[in-house]
């Protein structure tokens, strides 16, 4: 059973074509920046654009910028075929200062 899945998880691995990495967090508050670099990267996708704004710098640089409270996804995708997978949490001043 064990080997069963060993082999089903290759297979689909093999079948998509992409390593999916653990899911990171960028935590930010309104109006800050952020950057990271990917190593190789071919393609970005940002689920709600309103949460957050990307902008691609060159050598594999994106700049993250909070634009108002709320969660956001930010995927990646190198040349290698990983999938880089960010939670991108975005806080107002005042939440900040809650906490």
């Amino acid at each position: 059973m064990r080997n069963t899945l060993k082999k089903l998880t290759l297979v689909a691995l093999t079948v998509v074509g992409t390593t999916a990495l653990a899911e990171e967090r960028i935590e930010l508050k309104v109006g800050d920046k952020h950057v990271i670099t990917v190593k190789d990267l071919t393609r970005v996708a940002l689920g709600n654009r309103e949460t957050a704004d990307v902008k691609t710098l060159g050598g594999g640089k994106l700049e993250i910028t909070g634009l108002e409270a709320g969660t956001t996804r930010l995927l990646t995708w190198t040349r290698g075929g990983q999938q880089g997978d960010y939670a991108v949490v975005v806080t107002d001043s005042e939440q900040a200062a809650a906490k």
